[in-house]
C-alpha cells in the first residue's frame, strides 16, 4: 500500500512540474509584453499562441537553403528583392545564373537551358552547378530545374493597377507612343487617360521592349503566351499551373510582410532580409488614378488582375499558417530597417539615374561597407558577382 502511494506522489508531481514547465515555457516563448489581464484570460492567450506557434503545420527546416529560382517581374519591386538576395549570395558565395554581358537573358523567350551557353560560369567551388536566378527572364519551370536542381520557385506581384501605371510612368509611354504623344497634346486630357481611351490602337503601333511590358505584363513571366490573353481557359490554366510551380508568390504591396513568408520558407536570419528600396520613379513620371482610369487599366489588363486575385488569396492563408508570432516578428522587422535607414541613409539627398528614370537615395558619407552593399541595386549586384564568378573561373584556370 505505501509503495502504491509513493507511485502515485511521484506521478503526480512529474505531472504538476510538467504542467508548470509547459505554463513557464509558453508564456517565454510568446507575446512579452506587459498586459494588464487576469490569469485565466493570459492562461488562455498563452495557450493559443503556444498553439499557433507550434502548428504542426510549421516545420523549421534544418539548415538555410541556397537553391532558388526568383523570377523577376516589371515593376513590381523586383528589383528591391533581386538586390537582397544577390547580396546574400554573395556573403555566402553562391553561383548565379548570368548572362556573360546583358543584364538578362531575354525580355520575351522563356528561360530555356541552352541559354546557358552563353552564361557566366559557376563558382570553382560550387563543382560546376548553379545555386541562384534573380533577373529577368519569363519562366519555365522545367527549363530552370534542368540548372539549378531542387530549387525553390519564388516571385513577386503587384496589383494591376498601380503596376501598370508605373510601368507606362517609368517606360516614358507619354513620349515614346508617338501618336499618344500627339493626341495628348490635342487633347485636356492627361497621356494616360488619353492611351485608356483605346488602348488596342495604341498597343498594335508598338515593337520591342514597350509593347511586352504595356499588357498583362505580370502573367506572361508566368509564362502565358500574348496570344492567350483573352482566352480565360488558357489563363485559369496557367494561374493553376503557377499555384503548384511556385513556392511562395510575394505581393508588392505587403512587402515586409512577403519578406517575412520569404524568410521563414528559405531559413534565413532577419539580417538576410533587411533592404533599402531600389529603382524609385520621380514625381514627373508618375500619374494620378481615378475610378475610371483604374477600371480600364482592369479591364485591359484582365489576365493579370485574375493572376493577382488567386495568389492575394494564397498570400493570406499563408500569412495565417505563420501563427500569432508574425505581427512580433513584423515589428521587429520594421524596427531593424529603420536602424537601417538611420545608419546608412542621407534621405535628405538622392542623386536622378538611369535616364532620369530613377531617384537613388545617397548614402551618408561615412557609411559603412554592410551599406554600401546593401545599397547595391540588381545592376550592380549583376556586375559584381558576375566578376567575381570570372576571376575565379580564370584564376583556377577553367
Amino acid at each position: 500500500m505505501g509503495k502504491c502511494t509513493n507511485v502515485r506522489l511521484i506521478v503526480n508531481l512529474y505531472f504538476m512540474l510538467t504542467f508548470v514547465g509547459f505554463i513557464i515555457a509558453v508564456m517565454y516563448i510568446s507575446d512579452t509584453r506587459q498586459v494588464k489581464e487576469s490569469f485565466p484570460g493570459l492562461f488562455l492567450r498563452k495557450i493559443q499562441a503556444y498553439r499557433d506557434i507550434f502548428a504542426l503545420k510549421y516545420t523549421p527546416c534544418p539548415r538555410p537553403k541556397s537553391k532558388l529560382v526568383f523570377i523577376k517581374t516589371y515593376k513590381t519591386a523586383s528589383t528591391t528583392v533581386s538586390a537582397m538576395l544577390m547580396r546574400y549570395g554573395y556573403y555566402n558565395n553562391l553561383s548565379f545564373v548570368l548572362p556573360l554581358k546583358s543584364p538578362f537573358f531575354s525580355r520575351v523567350k522563356p528561360f530555356n537551358r541552352n541559354m546557358m551557353k552563353e552564361a557566366v560560369p559557376p563558382l570553382p567551388s560550387s563543382n560546376g552547378s548553379y545555386d541562384v536566378h534573380a533577373i529577368h527572364v519569363p519562366f519555365n519551370k522545367s527549363e530552370f530545374a534542368a540548372v539549378i536542381h531542387n530549387a525553390t520557385y519564388v516571385t513577386i506581384i503587384r496589383h494591376p493597377v498601380s503596376q501598370f501605371e508605373s510601368t507606362f510612368g517609368f517606360y516614358k509611354a507619354a513620349t515614346r507612343i508617338k501618336s499618344l504623344r500627339i493626341d495628348a497634346m490635342n487633347s485636356s486630357r492627361d497621356p494616360l487617360s488619353v492611351f485608356l481611351l483605346d488602348p488596342k490602337r495604341y498597343y498594335n503601333t508598338l515593337r520591342g521592349t514597350l509593347k511586352t511590358v504595356l499588357r498583362n505584363r505580370q502573367i506572361f513571366d508566368f509564362g502565358l503566351e500574348t496570344k492567350d490573353f483573352d482566352n480565360d481557359t488558357k489563363v485559369g490554366q496557367r494561374i493553376d499551373a503557377a499555384a503548384k510551380e511556385f513556392d511562395l508568390v510575394m505581393i508588392s504591396e505587403y512587402f515586409d510582410e512577403s519578406l517575412l513568408l520569404l524568410r521563414r520558407l528559405l531559413c534565413w536570419e532577419f539580417d538576410d532580409i533587411l533592404y533599402i528600396s531600389q529603382n524609385k520613379r520621380p514625381g514627373q513620371l508618375r500619374f494620378s488614378l481615378d475610378d475610371w482610369k483604374s477600371k480600364q487599366i482592369l479591364e485591359w489588363n484582365k489576365a493579370d488582375y485574375k493572376l493577382y486575385k488567386h495568389f492575394n488569396t494564397t498570400f493570406w492563408r499563408k500569412v495565417a499558417e505563420y501563427g500569432s508570432g508574425f505581427q512580433d516578428d513584423l515589428r521587429k522587422l520594421r524596427h531593424m530597417l529603420d536602424e537601417v535607414r538611420s545608419d546608412c541613409l542621407d534621405e535628405g539627398r538622392h542623386k536622378i539615374a538611369y535616364q532620369h528614370r530613377r531617384n537613388v537615395t545617397m548614402l551618408k558619407k561615412n557609411a559603412t561597407s554592410r551599406c554600401k552593399i546593401m545599397n547595391w541595386d540588381a545592376d550592380v549586384g549583376t556586375t559584381v558577382l558576375r566578376k567575381r564568378q570570372m576571376k575565379n573561373n580564370s584564376s583556377s584556370g577553367l
